[in-house]
């Protein structure tokens, strides 16, 4: 149960994170258009570039608390008596952490996007496009691993 929720919360932090680090076991990770790719003014400039801080935020906010909770689970595995109800709720309660957070950033994704015109439009779905077809990859990737493939 621990091993699926780390692996969900992986994949959930590699997907959503922002700029141009190589992760994963794929290179070239795609990079969201910049400002100027996209042809935005001033304004929607620095919107864009806020919620790409804020994505790039959470990610490292929640991989910290993933990198915490390990060696906490490590410890706690240790002992004789370890909770393993408490340890599974423990990354519970950072997985719906992570997901209300995302959840928020999305809904103003949206919002940024509903705003622009359909020329940008257009340019951000190449973006997803790529994005998804990287998680198709990496799911195709996952399963081989798991002897699925």
């Amino acid at each position: 149960m621990i091993r699926k929720l780390l692996l969900a919360l992986a994949l959930v932090a590699g997907l959503s994170g922002t700029g141009n680090a190589v992760a994963g076991p794929f290179f070239n990770r795609p990079t969201p258009p910049t400002p100027s790719e996209l042809g935005l003014d001033a304004t929607q400039a620095a919107q864009w570039q806020t919620i790409q801080a804020d994505a790039q935020a959470l990610r490292q906010d929640t991989l910290m608390h993933i990198k915490l909770e390990l060696a906490q689970t490590r410890e706690a595995l240790a002992e004789p008596n370890a909770d393993l109800r408490a340890l599974g709720q423990d990354y519970q309660a950072i997985a719906l952490t992570a997901l209300m957070e995302q959840r928020q950033l999305r809904e103003r994704r949206l919002a940024f996007y509903a705003s622009l015109d359909p020329q940008q439009q257009a340019k951000v779905r190449e973006f997803l496009i790529e994005v998804t077809e990287r998680a198709e990859r990496a799911i195709r990737a996952f399963e081989v691993l798991q002897g699925e493939g």
